[in-house]
């Protein structure tokens, strides 16, 4: 079960990695896109360009000459102008200039402007920049017979970004969106991790500790039993020690006793036939006798007695404290065992554990990375991107200016 667990935990990383990758090549993709038909649009007004550009070099250079022509017979012109000027009035022109500039013109200027000011408003961002020099030398190359071609040819590039920057505002939105919740489930699940190797980490101290302090206490009381046991057989042998004192010391005062009843009963029959009154004293001296051993055969059955049931007495607490101990230095061995296996099931799952954290880790590490956002803030993006989007849909407007201006210099 935990192997199957792991599988699907690495299968999911996989999955969860394999979804931001195609977020990203999403992203990447719909950037390409747009560049792409920008530069098939692009390639498609060059050749326009090239064709007109053939047409109106040939048509240039008739003109070129008429004007040659034309030009000399003014310059002619202008100087008998001047002379006359001279002599009447003594007034001296100095030069004249006359220069017609479409509106075409002044839209590609204003765009120019408005380009290289969102450029120095996102330094980040060198497309801008990038922008502004492309439609400025579009400015500086073409002829007035090109200028709408060119014209159209930077409407379009204009279009064209605003739609890679819609595109790549949305592949990045699905892209955080993707970040945000990946991030925020491996921070749980990094949260649940360690708390789960934390927990299982005193789980197995505490197991541990109770293992070993039960050990302690089956050892203990192994030892108990071993001195309990020996004891029982000291009592054994010095009860069998007494009672074998006791039985030759009864032995010996019966067999006095029997003695002196013996003799006593010899000395009364004869002083009773023969009549003697001196024996008296004797005799009384023989009963005292037999009431010491009497007496003492008396005590030494009674110390024996007691002797033997305070043995007995001993012998039975001794049983039951050994099976009770036994039973107790066996329950404690059993569950110091257990405990010991358990110690070593949860040190698997604590490694088990401590394996998907770093897996786990080494994720956010890579999600980290892909979730890179170069510094700035997805807010700050976003409110950049929408700003050159303005800023590109002004220009879109500037270029709306189509009404031809003639501008006539002079100076004296």
């Amino acid at each position: 079960k935990q192997s199957l667990e792991m599988q699907i935990s690495a299968d999911q990383k996989e999955m969860d990695q394999a979804k931001l990758l195609k977020a990203t090549a999403q992203q990447e993709k719909a950037m390409a896109e747009a560049d792409l038909e920008g530069t098939q649009k692009d390639l498609a007004n060059d050749q326009e360009s090239l064709k007109k550009l053939e047409l109106s070099c040939s048509q240039a250079t008739r003109d070129y000459e008429d004007s040659s022509k034309s030009r000399a017979e003014e310059m002619e012109a202008l100087k008998k102008a001047e002379k006359v000027l001279a002599e009447k009035t003594g007034a001296t022109i100095k030069s004249a200039a006359f220069l017609q500039i479409s509106g075409d013109d002044l839209g590609l200027g204003s765009v120019v402007q408005i380009m290289r000011s969102l450029a120095k408003k996102t330094p980040t961002d060198h497309g801008m920049e990038t922008f502004a020099e492309n439609v400025e030398s579009l400015m500086q190359t073409h002829d007035d017979n090109a200028a709408p071609g060119v014209f159209e040819k930077v409407k379009d590039m204009i279009e064209n970004m605003i739609a890679s920057k819609k595109k790549e505002a949305a592949s990045e939105q699905t892209k955080k969106a993707y970040c945000d919740e990946e991030q925020s489930k491996t921070k749980a699940k990094l949260e649940e991790l360690s708390s789960k190797k934390d927990t299982l980490g005193a789980k197995v101290d505490k197991k541990t500790s109770e293992s070993e302090t039960l050990k302690r206490e089956a050892l203990t009381l192994q030892k108990e039993l071993g001195e309990l046991s020996e004891l029982q057989v000291e009592m054994d042998e010095r009860r069998q020690e007494e009672e074998v004192a006791f039985k030759k010391q009864k032995l010996d005062l019966q067999s006095g006793l029997e003695g002196v009843r013996s003799a006593i009963s010899v000395l009364r029959d004869y002083y009773a036939t023969s009549g003697a009154a001196s024996g008296s004293g004797i005799v009384s001296m023989l009963e005292v006798i037999e009431s010491d051993f009497g007496r003492s055969l008396a005590q030494a059955e009674s110390i024996e007695s007691s002797r033997a049931e305070e043995h007995d007495s001993m012998t039975k607490q001794n049983k039951l404290t050994e099976v009770q101990k036994a039973a107790d230095q066996k329950f404690k061995s059993k569950t110091s065992s257990d405990l010991e296996k358990a110690v070593l099931d949860l040190s698997a799952d604590s490694e088990t554990t401590k394996e998907e954290l770093a897996a786990v880790l080494t994720y956010q590490e890579s999600l980290a990375k892909q979730c890179f956002d170069g510094g700035m803030s997805y807010e700050e993006r976003n409110a950049q991107r929408e700003e050159e989007i303005k800023g590109l849909k002004e220009a879109l407007a500037a270029l709306s200016t189509e009404s031809p201006v003639l501008l006539q210099g002079q100076l004296r």
